[in-house]
């Protein structure tokens, strides 16, 4: 919860600047797409969007709300069936690796793969782990940005 009074104002502006600019994006997908499909025909183009006032013409219009619509029940589709498959990819991407682990250790099992009789612990010393770990954070650091950018 929010403390103080402008604290709240400026997150409500950010929250209404957002959703603005996220509505906006919609809107404009669906006129660009109508000019780029005028641009196909020289017949069909001038009936859709007019190129001297760089407008779209009344028939323009009830495309890109047509357009509009149907991005919006694409949309509404797609959550649903992701939120449906999503339960059942989750348990495969869990299920397979467990049943493949758990079949090679019945498989397959040996009790001298837990020991090591002629190895001290750190085979190379302890600098081997700090050169480990670099050797994880420096690829996550190096695709953070590619990563952060394909989740939006």
């Amino acid at each position: 919860m929010l403390s103080t009074p402008w604290l709240a104002a400026v997150a409500f502006i950010c929250t209404i600047s957002t959703w603005l600019g996220l509505t906006a994006v919609i809107a404009t997908e669906a006129e660009g797409s109508v000019q780029y499909i005028s641009s196909l025909s020289d017949s069909f183009g001038p009936m859709i969007f007019n190129n001297q006032v760089h407008q779209l013409t009344s028939l323009g219009l009830i495309i890109a709300i047509v357009m509009i619509l149907s991005f919006g029940l694409i949309n509404f589709w797609g959550i649903k069936i992701l939120s449906k498959s999503n339960v059942a990819l989750t348990t495969c991407k869990i299920a397979i690796p467990l049943v493949t682990g758990l079949s090679v250790m019945f498989a397959a099992f040996h009790h001298q793969n837990f020991h090591n009789d002629h190895a001290p612990l750190l085979n190379y010393g302890p600098s081997s782990v700090f050169i480990a770990m670099i050797g994880c954070i420096q690829p996550m650091l190096t695709y953070r940005l590619l990563i952060l950018k394909s989740l939006n």
